[in-house]
């Protein structure tokens, strides 16, 4: 017996992805995994990238230095919603 989750099933993966879905989260087996984040280029606020963050173990906004395609370089991007 397999257990009903966002991931098991491509259709509704999608769905929470492009944010059809009103809720924020990856269930998995019925636990909260990670909240699902939007990371915004600091230069030109383009949201180019989401990702999943815990945020039972980090307190801290998520800061990474990846490419903007916007702005052609490694700039670094900050957490949004």
């Amino acid at each position: 017996m397999q257990a009903d989750c966002c991931c098991s099933n491509p259709e509704r993966l999608r769905i929470v992805a492009e944010g059809l879905l009103p809720f924020s989260r990856f269930i998995f087996g019925g636990v909260n995994m990670a909240d699902i984040v939007g990371l915004t280029c600091t230069k030109c606020k383009h949201r180019n990238y989401v990702t999943t963050v815990n945020k039972k173990k980090q307190s801290k906004k998520l800061e990474i230095k990846k490419f903007c395609k916007f702005c052609h370089g490694s700039i670094l991007h900050k957490e949004s919603k």
